[in-house]
């Protein structure tokens, strides 16, 4: 059985050191990736969290958007072994490849819609 968190034991968790993951795969999303990345970087506990970008075999580049966010929040990009098409393959690559105490997924082309969304 799972059990289920409240937000006072999330809370509680950041308190001691936990970070959360935020794992968003993309591919070709270069016309959406800045604003995703933004909406992160303004949350009010940033300084908590740690962004999981899966590359799954972009054509186009995103080092630049990359860099721009990388003094801003925590970034890591992973590259998927190979295309797949789907984002849950992604997302599942990336999540054996983290170990921090919460995660949550975004796409790219999604935005946390304030702040306090984290």
């Amino acid at each position: 059985m799972v059990k289920q968190s409240s937000s006072r034991d999330f809370y509680q968790a950041l308190r001691g050191n936990a970070r959360i993951d935020i794992i968003i795969p993309f591919h070709n999303d270069r016309a959406t990736l800045a604003r995703a990345l933004a909406s992160v970087a303004m949350q009010t506990i940033a300084e908590d969290v740690d962004v999981t970008l899966v590359d799954d075999s972009s054509d186009d580049s995103c080092e630049d958007i990359l860099k721009a966010f990388s003094h801003l929040i925590s970034l890591r990009v992973l590259h998927a072994p190979s295309p797949s098409g789907y984002p849950g393959r992604a997302r599942a690559f990336a999540l054996e490849r983290t170990s921090n105490a919460f995660v949550a997924f975004i796409d790219a082309d999604d935005t946390l819609a304030d702040a306090f969304s984290l």
